[in-house]
């Protein structure tokens, strides 16, 4: 879950939480600047990578929660060395920002527009077109870095963190609930991954499945394939070649996907793009289709090492 998303489910039982993330990284550290969690009295979302660095910084928030902080902004630096009882060298400097339950009516109608500025007086969601204004004296290239990538701005003395708005996580449509779909949602399970797991027999499906994961018994799939939310990932691994081939021809029409892979051979590959030129398709479109999947070069069998290879290759990218 995006670290809004967890914050707004922390507060819909708790009186306070705290954000903590990694607002400035150098040299090597287990996680990228921006990278966050959501620390409250009796639970914990989200990573900063684990570790003496992820423990002391739960201990810290847990104490700001006990101490009743207000909603400023706060920040620690630590070196990654000996002291920490870590080697990876670096220094980073955490982010600690408090939220109440006021501040998730704000956060819920969060989008992506929008910019979160952060400082020790609390924080404001101002919208990108509105971000010059907010944030005067920064030159065209520097604002777009920002409004790209966030980070530190000073601004009449006041030392900001900008943070651009994302979409929550993103989003694969898989297709084929057999021995591969399996092993590969137990493979991306603790992904970032939302992923919609699609097929028409109920009885494919565990009882359960992970959080991130929602299953969907579709009669007919194919109209699911026509209509793929824009920049989603798309793997195509039914059990019927038939189906797998009017699936592939929905999701080339649509042509709203970033990736599009379909299980096979090379052999099921040559056929597939054969039969898609004669269903209309331009070479453009069909070598937009990725078959086989996997990591290129390694021909592995076995349902968990195709989904393993399957799973490298997605986060490739």
């Amino acid at each position: 879950m995006h670290w809004i998303a967890q914050a707004v489910e922390a507060l819909s039982t708790e009186s306070a939480c705290i954000r903590v993330f990694l607002a400035e990284v150098k040299g090597s550290t287990p996680r990228e600047c921006g990278a966050s969690m959501i620390v409250s009295s009796s639970a914990i979302a989200g990573t900063i990578g684990g570790g003496a660095l992820e423990f002391q910084a739960i201990a810290t928030a847990r104490r700001m929660l006990s101490e009743e902080h207000g909603s400023a902004l706060s920040l620690h630096g630590q070196a990654l060395g000996p002291s920490l009882g870590q080697c990876c060298g670096g220094h980073v400097t955490l982010g600690f920002l408090p939220l109440r339950p006021d501040d998730a009516a704000i956060l819920a109608q969060a989008t992506t527009d929008q910019m979160l500025i952060a400082s020790k007086t609390g924080f404001d969601l101002i919208s990108r077109a509105d971000l010059a204004a907010h944030l005067p004296g920064l030159s065209k290239l520097r604002l777009e870095r920002i409004i790209t990538n966030g980070g530190w701005v000073r601004v009449q003395g006041r030392k900001l963190w900008a943070e651009p708005i994302t979409s929550p996580a993103p989003l694969l449509v898989l297709f084929g609930a057999g021995h591969v779909g399996k092993a590969l949602i137990t493979i991306l399970s603790g992904s970032n991954y939302r992923i919609d797991w699609i097929d028409a027999r109920a009885e494919q499906f565990p009882a359960q499945t992970p959080p991130n994961v929602s299953p969907l018994i579709l009669p007919k799939p194919v109209e699911f394939a026509a209509k793929i939310p824009a920049g989603a990932d798309v793997l195509i691994m039914t059990h019927d070649h038939q189906l797998d081939l009017e699936l592939c021809n929905a999701a080339l029409h649509a042509g709203t996907f970033r990736f599009l892979g379909l299980i096979g051979s090379d052999t099921k590959a040559a056929r597939f793009r054969k039969r898609l030129a004669e269903l209309g398709h331009g070479l453009d479109q069909i070598e937009r289709l990725t078959c086989p999947i996997g990591i290129p070069g390694r021909k592995v069998k076995k349902p968990y090492d195709v989904a393993l290879s399957t799973a490298m290759q997605l986060l490739s990218l």
